[in-house]
């Protein structure tokens, strides 16, 4: 009896891959999908029964006990406790089908011994994480083999599965046809690249021949008054040494705006205006990097063969740990959100209170948004394929919580840059009961909900780690806080003009200081992760919640305070890098785009990976590089234009 139960659970329990849904003429294009785990696998009291399971398995012989099998001995209606998985919403094509792979393979027919070598298998590695036996999917999707009909009577109600192990989901793989919304972001992605073709060309045939010549022209006058007049001319400080191209009417400039060569030369170029603090450059950057690193592991870890092997390891490496706590570089962007152009906007708008025009300066971030938001959701399911790929591609936007909340603080803003406006110490004050605030909201619910110190644990509850995510990490009054203090520093910075002297050695005992939070907080959940004798208690834990972001935030702001001061030494230097400046500029588009790049590479893979140090260095890079180009892209085609439009229709001079 083992050993018929076991050979069923290779033969149609573990069957994770597709099922050709075989019909007259191949015309009916279903295909089943089979995806089987095991949920106790993750719990160390059924390590043994996955061993004796295995051992059974590999004892079956499929040619030597097809020849003894006979459907007669299938009790195709059997409801046994835990022996069937429900499997109502697979159809009545599917479960006939699946009944003539069967049949087949009692015949010894070829056609179904593809089948079953296409079907996934367990193999090694259950007690590493090996628990998705995929099958090889585009096997299954080459076999080709026409059924006749079946009679009713012999329809599988339950399919037949192994305890622990038990049927994940099962699901048809039907290929996607192009739906409505589909053919609508369709239209308005061609409009978009229509107006870039055609301001292209007449940019680059008309506008640019224009400047070229009344260059030239002028080149050639000047040389004619040096060779008359002699090098030290008068001449050579008037006007007439200075290009004055031509002014384009607001119709050209419209078009313009979506110039590929224009827009392209805008980003890629290296120089920026005077006053610009250029550390900034060289931190959104490194952040958005950062921000790739951390979701490439996290999305990487559900298709891996080893997870549960390499997982404990990195935990308990020290180096790991700046991954593993990736959730910062969130927040060094929160901090970010203010700078002197940042101030200065808030200022002008208190002043002058043009609410409209102030508000579309911070909305030309929308457009691009809404964008990439519509590509996700009506185009991604048609990125690819697979057993893992979800049925109607990646919907759920994950980026767009921390959209929302930067638009929110943005909103609540002028209630601390009022006061500090109109009495500066006054505004000091608001601003530190606002700061206050945003450390106790986070600590009570922190302690309320008995959460961990991070979402990997740490402290809390089982139930504590789910709240994490959902009512503690993307809640506007609980991720406030770094906003807040950059905009305090950027007050003090706008306030003395980033001209402060510090001490040499009050600089360098700043700089420990701010590096030493910056190291406790990165780096020392570790021990509490890793050993459940050190996991913190409730209110440990509260503090570190309420607490850690701000810290993170002030850690951040130190470093921008510093180098815009005087004060960041090499540090500044090597922020300050040329090569940032474009890669900075792209940092919101690789923000936006980044997830859906590395979810569609996940989620079309045929087998699992293996994961080892090499293999997740070049995932990583690779993301990056691709997430680069795909942010340049979007920027030429969305993000560009609008600011564009933007600076045509009202008129100002946007600074770098």
């Amino acid at each position: 009896m083992l050993r018929f139960r076991s050979t069923l659970l290779v033969l149609v329990g573990v069957c994770v891959n597709c099922l050709d849904a075989f019909g007259e003429s191949r015309s009916y294009e279903d295909r089943l999908t089979f995806r089987v785990y095991s949920p106790s696998v993750q719990q160390h009291g059924y390590h043994e029964a996955l061993l004796e399971l295995r051992t059974q398995i590999n004892k079956v012989h499929d040619a030597e006990f097809l020849k003894e099998l006979a459907l007669s001995n299938i009790n195709l209606g059997e409801q046994g406790s835990g022996l069937f998985a429900d499997n109502n919403n697979v159809s009545y094509t599917c479960r006939e089908h699946w009944n003539r792979t069967i049949a087949g393979l009692l015949r010894s027919e070829f056609w179904a011994f593809k089948m079953l070598d296409a079907s996934g298998k367990i193999g090694a590695g259950i007690l590493e994480g090996n628990t998705k036996w995929l099958g090889s999917y585009d096997e299954c999707f080459r076999i080709d083999q026409t059924l006749p009909g079946m009679p009713p009577s012999n329809i599988l109600k339950r399919l037949p599965t192994q305890s622990p192990v038990r049927v994940h989901d099962v699901k048809c793989n039907v290929d996607p046809e192009i739906d409505t919304r589909a053919v609508v972001a369709i239209v308005i992605l061609g409009i978009f690249a229509v107006l870039m073709f055609v301001s292209t060309v007449y940019d680059l045939l008309v506008i640019q021949r224009q400047r070229h010549a009344t260059e030239h022209s002028q080149s050639e006058v000047l040389s004619e008054h040096i060779e008359n007049l002699g090098e030290n001319s008068p001449l050579l400080n008037s006007r007439e040494k200075k290009s004055v191209p031509k002014q384009e009417s607001v119709a050209e400039r419209l078009l313009l705006a979506f110039s590929v060569y224009s827009n392209g030369k805008k980003i890629l170029q290296v120089n920026q205006s005077s006053g610009t603090l250029t550390a900034l450059n060289g931190i959104r950057f490194l952040s958005i990097s950062w921000v790739v690193l951390g979701h490439t592991f996290g999305v990487m870890y559900p298709v891996l063969s080893n997870g549960l092997a390499i997982l404990p390891d990195l935990y308990q490496r020290w180096s790991f740990q700046a991954v593993a706590n990736a959730f910062v570089a969130v927040d060094s962007f929160f901090a970010l959100s203010f700078n002197n152009i940042h101030v200065n906007f808030h200022i002008r708008f208190i002043r002058t209170m043009r609410f409209l025009q102030n508000s579309i300066s911070f909305m030309w971030l929308t457009p691009a948004y809404m964008l990439l938001m519509m590509i996700s959701i009506c185009l991604s399911r048609y990125f690819g394929d697979g057993p893992l790929w979800p049925d109607q591609g990646i919907e759920c936007f994950g980026v767009s919580w921390y959209l929302a909340n930067d638009m929110q603080f943005f909103v609540l803003s002028p209630l601390m840059l009022a006061p500090l406006y109109f009495k500066y110490r006054v505004g000091m004050v608001v601003c530190f009961i606002w700061l206050l605030g945003s450390a106790i909201t986070p600590g009570v619910i922190s302690n309320v909900l008995n959460l961990p110190p991070s979402a990997f644990g740490g402290g809390g509850t089982i139930q504590g780690r789910t709240d994490y995510l959902s009512n503690y990490y993307a809640r506007p009054y609980c991720r406030i806080g770094p906003y807040i203090v950059g905009i305090i520093v950027g007050s003090l910075m706008y306030k003395t003009d980033c001209k402060v002297k510090i001490n040499k050695y009050l600089n360098l005992l700043l700089w420990l200081v701010f590096a030493t939070l910056a190291v406790v907080v990165l780096y020392g959940l570790r021990d509490p992760i890793n050993f459940p004798e050190d996991a913190l208690n409730r209110d440990v834990s509260a503090l570190y919640n309420a607490t850690h972001r701000i810290v993170w935030g002030a850690c951040v702001c130190w470093v921008i305070f510093a180098c815009a001061t005087g004060n960041g030494g090499f540090i500044n230097t090597l922020l300050s890098w040329s090569p940032f400046v474009p890669l900075a500029r792209l940092s919101y588009c690789i923000f936006l785009s980044h997830f859906m790049i590395i979810s569609t590479y996940f989620d079309s893979q045929k087998s699992l990976l293996y994961m080892d140090d090499l293999n997740a260095i070049y995932v990583f890079l690779a993301t990056l590089v691709l997430s680069v180009m795909v942010a340049f892209v979007a920027s030429l085609s969305f993000e560009a234009p609008m600011m564009g439009l933007e600076k045509v229709i009202f008129k100002r001079d946007r600074r770098n």
